[in-house]
């Protein structure tokens, strides 16, 4: 939010356990690495019903971060969308 460059607690509107298990070095911060770690790289494993598309209740992360994974802005992250190389960020 503030643009510095990582997601600090005060900007995450996720759970506070998957802030912390995304803060791999504990310094209440979280860069991109740390986040794109934390994020499953595997689309599948995301589509729990198996549709082809990730809908907002199988995201795991805020509502603001599948709001920019959502590029079209159709409700839904297609393979294309999630391939795009977009960052979940902190939420609004």
């Amino acid at each position: 939010m503030n643009n510095n460059g990582f997601i600090e607690r005060n900007e995450w509107d996720g759970s506070l356990d998957t802030f912390y298990q995304l803060d791999r070095n504990n310094d209440a911060r979280i860069t991109r690495v740390e986040l794109n770690n934390g994020r499953r790289s595997n689309f599948a494993a995301l589509d729990a019903n198996g549709d082809g598309r990730i809908a907002l209740g199988e995201w795991q992360w805020s509502h603001r971060s599948f709001d920019d994974m959502d590029t079209n802005h159709d409700g839904v992250i297609t393979p294309d969308e999630f391939r795009s190389g977009a960052v979940p960020t902190s939420g609004r």
